[in-house]
């Protein structure tokens, strides 16, 4: 991780976001020292370090949230039929991603910006259906069906009312909806 954070730097000449998840990796002292020790020309940190917070970066990672779209629209017009151009591609088509996309996609994410919590919750919520992502749905019905005793599932023997402890990993503070701070309750389902 080191070695990448050396890699990036070459790219950066004043102060900017780095968004990482909280892999290991990405946490431990040492990286968040070497990310604290590099600095700009006039002294100030070079990337002002943010951590996403658990389970939350299909809502909230500036990356999936529009940062490689807004690249691969430009990427994909450019001329990539051999290893050298598709280098100069990569290149082109980030310089082409203006910072002020950038930084609306930050806004969105709820990264930056003066958005309140309660406002931010009602947007994220409505990019998922009861709380849980659409494309996982299918398998909450079927936890569900499962857990309330209407179907069996072959050596599996939870017990009606066995409660589950909410993980470790989701701190309640963070999208507070049913499925996030009570992990197990299902949300209703609109």
């Amino acid at each position: 991780m080191m070695h990448y954070i050396d890699h990036i730097s070459q790219y950066v000449s004043e102060t900017s976001l780095l968004l990482m998840d909280r892999l290991s990796s990405h946490t431990c002292a040492a990286v968040r020292e070497h990310i604290a020790s590099k600095k700009t020309t006039a002294g100030d940190p070079l990337f002002h370090l943010i951590l996403l917070p658990a389970k939350t970066a299909f809502l909230i990672s500036p990356l999936d949230m529009g940062a490689i779209s807004a690249f691969k629209s430009h990427y994909y017009k450019l001329d990539r039929s051999t290893i050298q151009l598709k280098l100069n591609a990569v290149s082109q088509a980030w310089d082409a991603v203006s910072n002020e996309s950038l930084k609306n996609i930050c806004l969105n994410c709820g990264i930056v910006g003066e958005e309140s919590m309660a406002s931010l919750r009602r947007r994220f919520e409505k990019e998922v259906l009861g709380l849980v992502p659409s494309e996982l749905q299918s398998y909450l019905d079927f936890y569900d069906s499962w857990k309330s005793g209407h179907i069996e599932v072959e050596g599996a023997t939870r017990g009606r009312g066995v409660t589950m402890a909410t993980p470790d990993q989701i701190p309640e503070a963070h999208l507070d909806g049913a499925y996030w701070s009570n992990f197990g309750r299902r949300a209703s389902i609109h």
